[in-house]
């Protein structure tokens, strides 16, 4: 999903959040595991690799 932003202040906030889920995936384990199945439910058959679907997700 892709969010429209007006101005610094929101661009600001929605940068804290992303933050805080990176921040929260890499360092819960059941929170990643939470987010490979979302995904894979979203993508059968198309898979999820946990440390590359990280750097390709915020590259």
């Amino acid at each position: 999903m892709v969010k429209r932003a007006k101005g610094s202040d929101a661009r600001s906030h929605l940068f804290g959040q992303a933050l805080v889920a990176v921040q929260t995936l890499l360092h819960s384990p059941e929170a990643m595991d939470a987010f490979a199945r979302k995904v894979a439910a979203a993508r059968p058959g198309r898979g999820w690799r946990k440390a590359s679907g990280l750097r390709r997700l915020f590259s």
